[in-house]
């Protein structure tokens, strides 16, 4: 919810400079961010290896990664 004005004025002021992205830019972008949040996830497994543990942290940047690419499609 934080996100989505910035990424509304962001695509706003880039079409008023007839720079927007395309739709299939956008969702490009958008699955390359969700895939992208999933190596995230793997490198995070990958240091919990045994009895290691992880921060939560890797957690949230997985969500905020993932609301990006969601946010790509969005607006």
């Amino acid at each position: 919810m934080a996100l989505a004005p910035l990424f509304a004025m962001l695509w706003v002021a880039l079409f008023k400079r007839d720079k927007e992205p395309s739709t299939l830019s956008k969702f490009a972008a958008a699955l390359v961010l969700i895939g992208g949040s999933f190596g995230v996830m793997m490198v995070a497994q990958g240091l919990a290896a045994g009895d290691a543990k992880v921060s939560p942290m890797w957690l949230v940047s997985v969500y905020f990664i993932q609301t990006v690419g969601e946010l790509c499609l969005s607006p």
